[in-house]
């Protein structure tokens, strides 16, 4: 995989089986970095762990290395978690004004209907898996 057409993080492998390795990334926020950040405690830290198919590939349990995924999947994954939820919302809200039902009930009912549509994605977590696949690089 290409590096510019990626999205790159580093991460230490946690652990290493059946050909999976468990890879624990760090996320800070961007305000960690900043000169203040210990006056005023805005800076977060996260740590996520991701499953990447190895296969037989010669990586070590603690080694450091570069997750990368294509900036296409971060796009699909931004649309399928925010945007869409978002559109399906909005376009409720305003279909449920426009025949006349209360602004009260139409914002529950609006908000209701990502249920069933969080529900999908959450059943379909194993196809979204396989479309979404990160490649481990070493560090260099």
């Amino acid at each position: 995989m290409n590096s510019t057409d990626c999205i790159e993080q580093k991460g230490i492998i946690a652990e290493i089986e059946n050909g999976v390795a468990h890879v624990l990334i760090t996320s800070v926020s961007a305000c960690a970095s900043c000169q203040s950040n210990g006056s005023c405690h805005m800076s977060e830290t996260a740590q996520k762990e991701v499953d990447v198919f190895i296969g037989t590939s010669n990586f070590q349990k603690g080694e450091l290395v570069k997750v990368l995924m294509k900036k296409s999947l971060g796009l699909k994954a931004t649309f399928l978690a925010y945007v869409l939820p978002f559109l399906i919302l909005l376009a409720t809200l305003i279909i449920l004004t426009n025949i006349g039902i209360g602004e009260a009930i139409s914002g529950i009912i609006s908000l209701l209907i990502l249920i069933p549509y969080f529900l999908i994605l959450y059943f379909s977590r194993n196809s979204l898996q396989k479309m979404f696949q990160f490649t481990l690089n070493k560090v260099s």
